[in-house]
């Protein structure tokens, strides 16, 4: 009788005009997949600290091979198990960094990140610029993946691709794709 009381109460409201449907802004609970009533945001958020990791993808062709890799950072390092491609913006352009010792002197390892974000990602330490490309070039150049857990048929994996959604606003201008994680 109950939920018989409240559909006889909702179609009072509905046939008064009252009822709209439209779109809300809810809290989402990323554990459970579900919205998140008034009643649990007042019990107050807890902060977390998600972990993220920058990960070198060593080039295997291209220009670069065998002396540089894709350095790509990702928030969900989690799916790096399943790797299939690195993405780039096709217009942004991409620099080859050399890290040198601290002395300026003797190269440590070169890597390739979006030019806008180089002085975020390499920060006060000596570099020297040894290559520009836009992602549009580097489309299709090979990687090593960074495990081998699983195991890939033929060679439809592990390359370069183009991807709009690609930014500079934060990370290193390269995303890691793992598509059977959504």
């Amino acid at each position: 009788s109950y939920v018989e009381s409240v559909w006889w109460s909702l179609k009072q409201i509905f046939d008064k005009g009252l009822l709209v449907q439209d779109y809300r802004v809810a809290p989402y609970c990323p554990r459970c997949g579900t919205a998140l009533s008034d009643h649990e945001v007042s019990l107050g958020y807890l902060n977390v600290t998600d972990p993220s990791v920058y990960v070198r993808f060593p080039l295997t062709s291209g220009p670069l091979a065998g002396g540089a890799a894709l350095l790509v950072w990702t928030t969900t390092p989690w799916t790096l198990v399943i790797n299939t491609a690195v993405a780039v913006h096709p217009d942004v352009t991409y620099v080859a960094v050399k890290l040198l010792e601290p002395d300026g002197e003797n190269p440590v390892e070169t890597l390739v990140v979006a030019e806008p974000l180089v002085a975020a990602v390499v920060g006060a330490r000596a570099h020297e610029t040894v290559g520009a490309f836009t992602g549009r070039e580097m489309e299709g150049w090979t990687y090593q993946r960074p495990f081998e857990l699983v195991d890939f048929d033929g060679e439809s994996a592990h390359f370069v691709v183009l991807a709009d959604y690609v930014t500079t606003e934060d990370g290193t201008g390269l995303v890691h794709q793992a598509p059977a994680f959504g």
